[in-house]
């Protein structure tokens, strides 16, 4: 669910226009009382977007303060579930859209629902200001800025709304709208749909202060401008002529400030001009075409060998064409064999250390990137040849180690560590994070389980693993003995609607 939302404007309507619902709806009025009972108020005209946590000055619509910048808190985000005011919502009601749009065809109006509720709020103990926050305020109040006219947004609630804009055609009706028949029929064209800030809860700021140990700038708030103005001595007779005299010397101060800026630049570029060209970046050479036609031989070679089941053959065949041939645009498939000869020996340790190599010598920046740099398809073959064998490394591992061999499961958890240093944004990192915090919590690092169960939750709230990582994360939490984490995995859980039965 989004922070920050389209407010619905929802203006005070005109008795005569509110009386000519013809479907005895309660509309709006009854949202607003049911609204004003539970303490809320209705979003105002005209604003943009409302943040929990923002600070505003009254009658403006653009925070003076981002919540951000202010207060380190999350705000908790959940269904609302006050039976009176979702009753309301749910209702809507017609907008007329006022007097003007009252002709002699019909009224005009917007026919508005709502669907269930949602509401984002700070608790009172969250809106403790930062000590950055409060000296920005004190700064401002310095300069004139009324701390009395300030709030803090401390809760909104929004919903999906559905809005139409309807006509009501009554058989000759008047140019007010008076009915003179019964014949009375509704046009309605669909209009938008999104989710909006219907309306919202806030602090005052000077009691924010006041409650958190900063009543020192309520009291400078709260002194009468009137005193202020006694003590303030005359306003001096002004000098037109010393203010001339000073404005020019203020732009003859600017414009050599300018002149300095520009010449500035100037030895900058000359200095650039006059450095020394920088060494071209090495160029690996690529072998003779006769030492790579022998490791492609050689290549071939291996090949014939795994088929016919000699493996520790084929895997010194592979090593030789590797090292005849380091930089060959296909060096990189003699050391897949490799590893791939290492797993059908279920040689583990072999298998973990080539495709460690695999990685190493067949990356980005390595010289046999750097030899190939015009060959983007043996570069892809690579990249996507690397990311699958270290993937199925560490799940190979994985389950190996669980019907059993459980020496194989630190192996198994270095192999993930190393797939996701070399691949953080990878399409499958989402379920690699969840397998390897599986993992970590069976090999009870619980803190490093923590950290890959809250990444999965964070990648896709609502992914197929998701749910599970996020009530996982709470008991990894308990088992570390770190509250903190504990209490912000629940608050998550609690969020997106997970089982929050460890936090009991």
């Amino acid at each position: 669910m989004v922070s920050k939302v389209l407010v619905l404007a929802l203006a005070a309507l005109p008795l005569a226009a509110v009386a000519a619902d013809r479907d005895g709806a309660s509309g709006l009025p009854q949202l607003e009382r049911a609204l004003e009972g539970a303490g809320w108020q209705l979003t105002p005209e005209r604003s943009a977007t409302y943040t929990v946590g923002d600070i505003y000055r009254l009658g403006e619509n653009r925070p003076v303060v981002f919540g951000t910048d202010c207060f380190s808190g999350e705000a908790r985000e959940g269904v609302y579930t006050s039976l009176e005011v979702v009753q309301a919502m749910k209702a809507g009601g017609k907008v007329p859209l006022g007097m003007a749009r009252l002709r002699a065809d019909g009224m005009q109006y917007k026919q508005l629902t709502f669907a269930e509720p949602y509401v984002r709020e700070l608790s009172d103990m969250q809106l403790a200001p930062s000590e950055a926050c409060v000296s920005y305020l004190a700064g401002q109040q310095a300069s004139g800025l009324d701390l009395a006219q300030l709030y803090v947004v401390q809760a909104v609630l929004s919903a999906e709304v559905k809005e139409q804009l309807c006509r009501e055609l009554e058989a000759g009706a008047s140019m007010l709208g008076a009915a003179v028949s019964a014949g009375v029929s509704e046009q309605c064209v669909q209009g938008s749909e999104g989710h909006v800030a219907v309306a919202f809860k806030t602090r005052a700021v000077p009691d924010l202060l006041q409650s958190t140990g900063h009543g020192e700038l309520v009291e400078k708030a709260s002194r009468p401008a009137a005193a202020s103005r006694a003590s303030a001595p005359p306003a001096p007779t002004r000098d037109r002529k010393a203010e001339r005299q000073a404005a020019k010397a203020e732009k003859e101060r600017v414009a050599q400030e300018r002149l300095a800026a520009v010449q500035a630049a100037a030895a900058k570029l000359a200095e650039a001009a006059a450095a020394p060209e920088p060494e071209p970046t090495p160029v690996v050479p690529q072998p003779d075409p006769a030492v790579l036609q022998a490791a492609a031989s050689l290549g071939r070679t291996a090949e014939s060998l795994v088929e016919q089941g000699q493996l520790g053959e084929a895997l010194e065949t592979s090593r030789e064409a590797l090292e005849l041939a380091p930089t060959a645009p296909d060096a990189w498939t003699h050391q897949v064999r490799i590893v791939e000869v290492a797993a059908k020996q279920g040689d583990a340790v072999t298998r973990l250390a080539e495709v460690e190599r695999l990685a190493q010598s067949f990356g980005e920046d390595s010289a046999w990137a750097q030899a190939n740099a015009s060959n983007p398809e043996q570069l892809r073959g690579a990249n996507e040849a690397t990311e699958k064998q270290l993937r199925k490394t560490a799940f190979d591992l994985h389950v190996e180690g669980r019907k059993g061999n459980s020496a194989l499961l630190p192996m198994a958890a270095e192999a993930y560590s190393l797939y996701l240093s070399n691949y953080p944004d990878s399409s499958k990192v989402y379920d690699v994070r969840y397998l390897y915090g599986e993992l970590l919590y069976d090999l009870k690092d619980f803190a490093g389980a923590y950290d890959q169960f809250m990444t999965v939750v964070r990648l896709d709230p609502k992914g197929k693993h998701s749910a599970f990582c996020g009530e996982s994360a709470i008991y990894a939490a308990r088992e570390s003995g770190d509250d903190a984490r504990r209490d912000e995995a629940c608050t998550i859980a609690r969020t997106h609607g997970y089982d929050t039965s460890g936090c009991d």
